[in-house]
């Protein structure tokens, strides 16, 4: 575990793609915390990526843990929030992200209309 740690520092993107990818494929719910620390204080080219990989292996019971990083300064972060909302949540999501079709990230709100228009709903 601590390599795919190792691995998510890197400031090799291909390499920290790479311990996304076996994140996800493994789930190593031991990993949140740490996954968590990343995001809150790692280096800036890690948040998104780890966040990216946290929203993978956590429960539908630990969204909220996600909907913290929806207020982010960084639409990086905010964008991976979003996204780890809506794959987790479905449907359900819909009243948590619709309200960043205003977000002032043009890239965020573009994303949450994909996101709405995947769910048919405008």
């Amino acid at each position: 575990m601590k390599e795919l740690l190792k691995a998510l520092l890197s400031s090799d993107i291909g390499e920290r793609k790479q311990a996304v990818e076996q994140i996800i494929n493994e789930k190593p719910v031991e990993l949140k915390s740490e996954l968590l620390k990343i995001v809150e204080s790692g280096p800036s080219y890690a948040k998104a990526i780890a966040l990216q990989a946290y929203s993978k292996i956590i429960s539908k019971e630990e969204v909220e843990g996600l909907l913290v990083f929806t207020k982010n300064k960084d639409w990086h972060i905010r964008l991976e929030a979003l996204k780890g909302v809506a794959s987790i949540l479905g449907k359900d999501s819909v009243d948590y992200i619709k309200p960043f079709l205003l977000d002032r990230s043009h890239g965020v709100r573009s994303e949450v209309q994909g996101i709405l228009s995947k769910f048919n709903i405008k």
